[in-house]
Formats: C-alpha cells, sequence, structure tokens
C-alpha cells in the first residue's frame, strides 16, 4: 500500500467521525401538544400557539378522557403532535 492511499484512507475516516457527530441532535425538544382534532392541524401552516407544549416522552393517558381508570388508564380520543 501506498502511503498516498493510507493518507486518504485516515482523512476519509476522519472527516467520517466528524461528520456523524455534527449530525447528533436531540429530538426530546420543541414538541406541542393539543388534546382533540382539528382540521387542518396536519398542515405546516396550521397556527399553533394555543398548543401545550411538551417534552418527551409524553403521553396523552394523562389527560382528561381515560378508559379503564383502575388499570391501564390508556387515552382514548385524537390528539395532536407537533415539532418545531
Amino acid at each position: 500500500m501506498s502511503l498516498r492511499f493510507l493518507v486518504s484512507c485516515f482523512v476519509s475516516l476522519a472527516f467520517s467521525l466528524i461528520a456523524g457527530r455534527a449530525l447528533a441532535s436531540d429530538f426530546n425538544e420543541g414538541w406541542y401538544f393539543h388534546l382533540g382534532d382539528l382540521l387542518g392541524a396536519e398542515a405546516k401552516s396550521f397556527p399553533d400557539a394555543g398548543w401545550e407544549s411538551a417534552a418527551l416522552p409524553h403521553t396523552a393517558r394523562i389527560e382528561a378522557l381515560v378508559t379503564d381508570q383502575k388499570e391501564k388508564q390508556q387515552w382514548e380520543g385524537i390528539c395532536w403532535y407537533r415539532k418545531t
């Protein structure tokens, strides 16, 4: 193997490691939650100023309408999440 080839491999590996770190981000921040259905909420331009902020992990089961109060407390209904 030539020195040029080894240097090329080293540089490629170094850039790959640096690029991999640059892509890591915290996906848990910037979420909003709305309990109930809203017509058109899937649109990016839908106004969400009244939505509450949510930190992940978040569950709708702590909201008001639940089924099976004694056991699972599972949400039954529609809710929306949006990430900024």
